[in-house]
């Protein structure tokens, strides 16, 4: 009997040797030694964003129209997105109703009606608020859940700029959740979807 446990002790050696040697080597963490400045880096910008949103708001192009966001103060737990921004839009129609129609004077009172009208805001609460990512630089605010989810594109010209934006909405949004957490179970949402970055060549 001892020989026999000595045997088996002896292969399972030997199968622990060639697992060894089969292993593949460890690949080296190219984040070795950077994950702190990275880390204090991405807090930075988070906070540029968020003093962004709160002070003035960001334009955004939704649905091919130049709109207005930011957080509504003072508790900062929600957005408010604003109705297309006339001012240009209008002095852009001026434009093209002045050459049709050869008159100017008609075109910039048309105009000033139009800048003048007040636009709502939509409230978006950043607890009911999921985001996606969609190539090549997307943002998706997921309005809702289920079928009656509602999604608002915004559209950026470089997918840096939706990326820094989402990490300062995900940032803002554990921030309204004063709940310790216990709103991922109240609250009806989406999950986020980040779709991965093509391969770098």
């Amino acid at each position: 009997p001892l020989q026999s446990v000595g045997e088996r002790l002896g292969e399972q050696l030997d199968e622990g040797g060639a697992m060894d040697e089969e292993a593949p080597p460890r690949v080296r963490d190219r984040f070795r030694g950077k994950r702190r400045r990275l880390m204090n880096i991405a807090a930075e910008h988070t906070r540029s964003w968020a003093a962004a949103l709160a002070l003035r708001g960001i334009e955004v192009i939704v649905d091919g129209q130049l709109r207005n966001l930011r957080l509504e103060p003072p508790s900062w737990r929600a957005l408010l997105l604003s109705a297309p921004l006339l001012a240009e839009s209008a002095t852009e129609v001026q434009a093209e109703v002045g050459e049709e129609a050869g008159d100017d004077e008609e075109a910039e009172v048309d105009g000033s009606e139009q800048v003048g009208e007040e636009a709502a805001e939509e409230r978006l609460p950043l607890l009911g608020l999921a985001l996606r990512l969609e190539l090549p630089s997307t943002l998706v605010l997921v309005v809702g859940c289920g079928r009656d989810a509602r999604l608002i594109r915004l559209w950026f010209p470089d997918r840096d700029v939706a990326v820094e934006l989402a990490l300062a909405l995900k940032a803002l949004r554990s921030a309204a959740d004063v709940g310790a957490g216990i709103s991922d179970w109240l609250v009806d949402r989406e999950p986020d979807r980040f779709a991965r970055p093509p391969p770098a060549e």
